[in-house]
C-alpha cells in the first residue's frame, strides 16, 4: 500500500470505476443488440421487398428485372450474407457432424470448384444435379464447397423451387428469395415467364443450378419422366435445361453432379410424396462427385444447319442503360428489357409481348429434347460410376419408405 493514501477512499474510487465500467459495458450492450435488431429487421425487410412473388400476374421479381446490369443495394447484399452464413453453419454441422460426408475430389471436382470460384468475365455456369430430397440444395453444395465459398453469397447460385412449395407463404418467399432461390411453376412448360425470370440469370454470367428430374427420386436411380410416361420419346428430364443452353449467346459450361444418400436425411413418402419427419435424420453416409463438363456444340450446329441460326438471347450492355435514377427516358431499353441476337435482332420487352416472343417453336422443341437427353447421359454415366464404386453399400429408399412401398405399392417421386 502506498504512503499517504486513504484504504477507504481506495476502494470507495476502484469500486466506482468498476460500476462506471460495468455501466458502460451495459449501455454497449444495449447498443449491439439495438443496433443487431435494426440491421436484422433492415435486412429481412429489404428481402421482403425484393422477394420474388410468383402470384402476381405477370409474376414479379424486382431483382431479376435488373439481372446483370446493376449493383444490389448494400441491405440486399448483407440479407444474402445473413441468409449465407446461417445456412453454411446449419447445413455444416448436418452434413460433416450429424452425418458423414464423403467426396470425390477428382480432377472434375477440382475443375467445377475452380470454376465457381473463378470464370472469364460473362461466361455462365450451369449445373444439373440428380434430386433426392427437399434439402439437396443447400445440403450437398455445402458439403462439397469450402465454406469460405459457401459464405460469399455472390459466388454461390441460383437456384429454382416450385412456388407452391417454397414461396406459398410470404416468410417463407422471404427466406429462399434472400439464398438467391426464385419460383418455378410445375407443369407450365419452357414458355412460362418464371422460366425466362430465372434465365437472365445465367445470361449476366451467373450461376445456375437445377434438378431437371423435376421433383424428388429416392430409389436411388435417376427420375423424371416415370417409365412408359413420355420416356421414350422425351426422355427423363425436363426441357427447361435444353432452352437455357440452346438460346444463350456464350454457351454455359455445364457440370454434372450426382450424389446419394440424401434420402435417408428426409425420406418421403412414396405414396403421398409427403415428408415423413419434421428435422432431417442423422447417422448416414452422404457421397457425391462431380462429371466432366457437358458438349453440345454437335447438338447446335446439327440444329442451325437444319433449320438456320439459333436464336440468342443477350442482355443489353450497359453503357445502353439508362443512368442510375433515371426512369427509363435515356437512350436503349430500360431495366428488364433484352434481346434475341441473330442475323436480325429482336428485343424483347416486359409484359405480354415479351411473353409472345419467349414462346418456342416446333424445331427448337425437339432441341431443348435432344440437349436434355445429353444431360440426361451424363447423369447415368455419374450413377453407374457410384453405384461401381459404392457396390452393396450403394443405397436405395429409405427404409421407411421402402417399408411403404411393399406394404402399399410402388408410388411416385416426391416432391
Amino acid at each position: 500500500m502506498e504512503l499517504g493514501v486513504d484504504p477507504v477512499q481506495q476502494q470507495s474510487t476502484a469500486r466506482t470505476e468498476y460500476l462506471s465500467l460495468g455501466l458502460a459495458m451495459a449501455a454497449l450492450r444495449k447498443v449491439a443488440v439495438g443496433s443487431a435488431g435494426a440491421l436484422g429487421l433492415a435486412t429481412v425487410g429489404t428481402a421482403f421487398v425484393y422477394r420474388p412473388n410468383p402470384w402476381s400476374n405477370p409474376p414479379s421479381d424486382p431483382l431479376s428485372e435488373r439481372a446483370g446490369q446493376e449493383e444490389e443495394s448494400l441491405l440486399m447484399k448483407t440479407s444474402r450474407l445473413f441468409t449465407f452464413v446461417t445456412g453454411t453453419a446449419a447445413f455444416s454441422i448436418l452434413m460433416h457432424v450429424l452425418n458423414t460426408f464423403e467426396l470425390k475430389e477428382d480432377e472434375h471436382y477440382r475443375k467445377f470448384l475452380s470454376l465457381v470460384k473463378e470464370r472469364p468475365s460473362g461466361v455462365p455456369l450451369l449445373t444439373v444435379c440428380n434430386h433426392c430430397s427437399p434439402v439437396d440444395d443447400p445440403g450437398v453444395l455445402v458439403g462439397m464447397l469450402p465454406a469460405r465459398v459457401t459464405m460469399r453469397p455472390e459466388l454461390m447460385r441460383w437456384t429454382i423451387c416450385a412456388q407452391e412449395i417454397c414461396f406459398k407463404w410470404t416468410a417463407a418467399g422471404t427466406g429462399f428469395g434472400s439464398g438467391k432461390v426464385m419460383p418455378i411453376a410445375r407443369g407450365s412448360g419452357v414458355d412460362q415467364r418464371l422460366l425466362l425470370n430465372f434465365y437472365r440469370r445465367l445470361l449476366g454470367g451467373g450461376w445456375c443450378h437445377i434438378f431437371p428430374e423435376g421433383h424428388c427420386e429416392q430409389g436411388g436411380s435417376l427420375g423424371g419422366r416415370p417409365a412408359g410416361v413420355g420416356r421414350d420419346e422425351h426422355g427423363r428430364l425436363k426441357w427447361g435445361v435444353g432452352k437455357m443452353i440452346a438460346h444463350a449467346p456464350v454457351t454455359p459450361v455445364v457440370i454434372p453432379l450426382f450424389h446419394t444418400g440424401m434420402a435417408n436425411l428426409v425420406p418421403i413418402n412414396p405414396l403421398t410424396r409427403k415428408i415423413l419427419h419434421a428435422l432431417p435424420r442423422m447417422g448416414h453416409t452422404v457421397t457425391a462427385r462431380a462429371g466432366r463438363a457437358i458438349s453440345f456444340d454437335d447438338l447446335l450446329e446439327d440444329h442451325e444447319r437444319r433449320h438456320g441460326r439459333l436464336r440468342k438471347l443477350s442482355l443489353p450492355s450497359k453503357s445502353c442503360l439508362p443512368p442510375t435514377g433515371d426512369s427509363g427516358g435515356g437512350e436503349g431499353p430500360p431495366p428488364g428489357q433484352f434481346s434475341f441476337s441473330s442475323s436480325s435482332s429482336v428485343v424483347i420487352p416486359g409484359g405480354g409481348e415479351g411473353d409472345v416472343l419467349w414462346r418456342s417453336t416446333r424445331e427448337e422443341r425437339q432441341l431443348y429434347s435432344r440437349i436434355a437427353r445429353r444431360v440426361e447421359e451424363a447423369l447415368l454415366q455419374l450413377e453407374a460410376e457410384a453405384r461401381r464404386d459404392l457396390g452393396q453399400s450403394y443405397p436405395g429408399y429409405p427404409a421407411e419408405s421402402a417399408a411403404l412401398l411393399a406394404t402399399h405399392g410402388r408410388g411416385g417421386g416426391g416432391p
